[in-house]
């Protein structure tokens, strides 16, 4: 969980880890995808593009290295900043019942999609604060 006022970089974190859970098995990743549940109608889909984009030029200078393993050249010749992208995920929710819905929804998705290896809840306190004073 990560939590702290607006503009620290929740959102930027989890769009982060959703690109990152996909960095193939060979580099040492996990090679798989991510479900981002978007509350508050931050996520964007360029920024996790600029990120797809530094992922996959760190992953070919990696595998360009001398001492590289021959199958992360293979890998990575193959790999697109479009690839990363479809391995999200995103579900908008622009009310509690949308939110609700959606988290009721996840296991049977989780179910028939096996590669999920990473949720992100962006957030789930977005349609429940608006009754407190304090915000």
């Amino acid at each position: 969980e990560f939590c702290g006022v607006p503009g620290v970089g929740k959102t930027q974190i989890g769009i982060q880890l959703s690109v990152d859970v996909q960095i193939p098995e060979i580099f040492g990743g996990l090679g798989g995808q991510a479900v981002y549940i978007d509350a508050e109608g931050s996520f964007m889909a360029e920024r996790a593009a600029d990120m797809a984009a530094a992922a996959l030029s760190h992953l070919k200078s990696v595998a360009s290295h001398p001492d590289a393993d021959p199958d992360q050249q293979s890998s990575v010749a193959a790999l697109q900043i479009d690839d990363f992208l479809s391995g999200i995920h995103v579900y908008s929710c622009h009310d509690y019942v949308q939110l609700l819905a959606v988290v009721n929804l996840l296991p049977d998705f989780i179910r028939s999609h096996p590669n999920i290896k990473l949720v992100v809840v962006d957030s789930i306190a977005a349609h429940f604060r608006h009754d407190f004073d304090d915000y």
